[in-house]
């Protein structure tokens, strides 16, 4: 496919460019500027965020029956998938396209080659900052798997193609084609590969995961995050004294984690250097900008939300002080489920047992935060399985077997971590410190409370440590006792465990 790609565009083919003629281009031909700091700001048009109703995959005799069908899993017929990308290749013919090859997959025993076009500078960018660049880490037996095709300025017509918008998110599985029509958010394309890493490996015992992670200088007591965006895996991620092994994407087998990307892709909407100077710092010359709008001084405004609240920035890995350059660690001593609870009735921290992880795996509840998908205006209660229901195209129950199986394995601890409020819902109680979170998650990587008493919670049945030195107050760690008034806490309990009911009947969790 590569090759009769290139063939097929010819002399409009820009073939792994560098980053600083492709930086030149892009403040040239698109809506951009450059910061003080030397990363170049994009915009992305109209869409700032996921399209999860405009994804769609192939059905054929192998999909048929591996995919789960419904939900983010919507089928499309081959011949319709096979026109609308005979159009973006016709498209594109007519346009500057700029190539990159590169490899996803940190460990080359997992690794998957791509190849990827795009009509926008800063999207090839965006590529070759998330992913192994050939060129830079001079892979010489780079052999292109899955050709991704994006196209952001097309519109498709949605009547003549039956699909849901002008907006389309298309993957053929068994002839390894990716297409991106219609959005400028260019997260579509690693969110693509990611599908494609759960669609192939859990085949193969390797567990890939929606998650954060990191451990210490060695690549040893390593940790994963689990949540959703918004939730703080990139924060936490980059805890002081840690060392981050991948942002957002991993992978786990017999020799143990594996980054799948080999760069970060950060939110960072009221983002400033006091509470999170590492990704603060990392903004610099070869990072991205998404949707970030100039203050007065010409500089990056984090606070103005005036596009957007779900700005994003990406950038590599190793503009990070502390991080695993090989993308690899152990299999992990801790796991932790983030949630950004809003209704104000989860602890900070608690202890799972071997009962609730396959529970709060499945479930996956968060609230959802503003601007990820659509017009959220305010958290909204949500439940996403494996916190990463878009992008897993199989059983949800494959990749909650693999992890149960994995954890007891590797007898590592598991954790519900609430990076949301405290002392009421949103409105009315106030969010948890991050100073807090962060010396939790420390406290539980280090010593697992070891020597901390634990009391079950009476509400929802989970262990809480009563006690933690640096945290601003003991109280916060039990929520029932944060409340002004019981009885509020004791109805937002019910109204929360009676939507958990109805999300397990659904997926059929016991």
């Amino acid at each position: 496919m590569r090759s009769e790609l290139l063939q097929k565009f010819d002399k409009k083919v820009k073939l792994n460019l560098d980053m600083q003629t492709l930086t030149a281009l892009t403040l040239k031909t698109e809506k951009s500027y450059l910061t003080k700091s030397g990363a170049v700001a994009t915009f992305t048009g109209e869409r700032t965020s996921r399209s999860p109703d405009d994804r769609f995959f192939v059905v054929d005799e192998n999909t048929k029956k591996n995919i789960s069908w419904g939900g983010y899993n919507h089928p499309i017929k081959r011949q319709v998938f096979d026109a609308i990308f005979n159009e973006v290749v016709g498209y594109l013919a007519q346009k500057d396209v700029y190539v990159v090859d590169c490899a996803a997959g940190q460990d080359d025993s997992e690794r998957m080659d791509i190849t990827v076009f795009t009509e926008l500078p800063s999207q090839a960018m965006f590529v070759k900052i998330m992913f192994r660049d050939v060129v830079k880490h001079n892979i010489a037996d780079f052999n292109s798997q899955y050709t991704v095709l994006s196209a952001p300025e097309l519109r498709l017509d949605k009547k003549k193609y039956g699909i849901n918008s002008y907006a389309f998110i298309g993957i053929d599985f068994t002839r390894k084609i990716i297409v991106v029509v219609g959005t400028g958010y260019v997260c579509e394309i690693k969110k693509g590969m990611f599908s494609v890493f759960n669609y192939e490996k859990p085949a193969k015992n390797v567990l890939t995961m929606h998650c954060s992670a990191n451990s210490d200088k060695s690549g040893k007591n390593s940790a994963i995050f689990f949540g959703l965006s918004g939730t703080g895996k990139t924060t936490l991620s980059t805890n002081p004294g840690r060392y981050v092994v991948g942002d957002d994407q991993n992978g786990w087998n017999d020799k143990g984690l594996f980054n799948i990307e080999d760069g970060c892709y950060a939110k960072i909407f009221e983002l400033d250097a006091k509470h999170d100077p590492d990704i603060y710092q990392a903004i610099r010359d070869g990072a991205l900008l998404e949707n970030v709008v100039q203050d007065k001084n010409g500089d990056p405004d984090f606070f103005n939300s005036s596009i957007t609240e779900n700005m994003r920035t990406a950038y590599p890995l190793t503009n990070l002080k502390n991080v695993i350059v090989s993308g690899k660690a152990e299999s992990p001593k801790n796991i932790f489920f983030l949630t950004a609870d809003s209704t104000g009735v989860f602890p900070p921290i608690a202890k799972l047992n071997s009962d609730q992880i396959k529970y709060y795996f499945l479930n996956g509840f968060t609230s959802k935060m503003s601007g990820l998908e659509g017009d959220t205006q305010e958290p909204e209660w949500t439940f996403s399985a494996c916190f990463g229901a878009p992008f897993m195209p199989r059983d949800f129950q494959v990749y909650a077997n693999l992890l149960e199986k994995k954890a007891h394995e590797s007898g590592c601890n598991v954790w519900l971590v609430n990076t949301g409020w405290t002392g009421g819902k949103y409105g009315v109680g106030t969010r948890i410190k991050l100073s807090d979170t962060r010396r939790l998650v420390d406290e539980a990587t280090t010593t697992g409370f070891a020597n901390v008493p634990f009391e079950m919670d009476g509400y929802l049945g989970l262990s809480i440590p009563t006690h933690c030195d640096g945290i601003s107050d003991d109280k916060i760690l039990n929520p029932s006792k944060t409340w002004a008034n019981l009885k509020d806490y004791e109805k937002m309990v019910k109204s929360v465990q009676k939507a958990f009911k109805k999300n397990s009947r659904q997926l059929k969790i016991k």
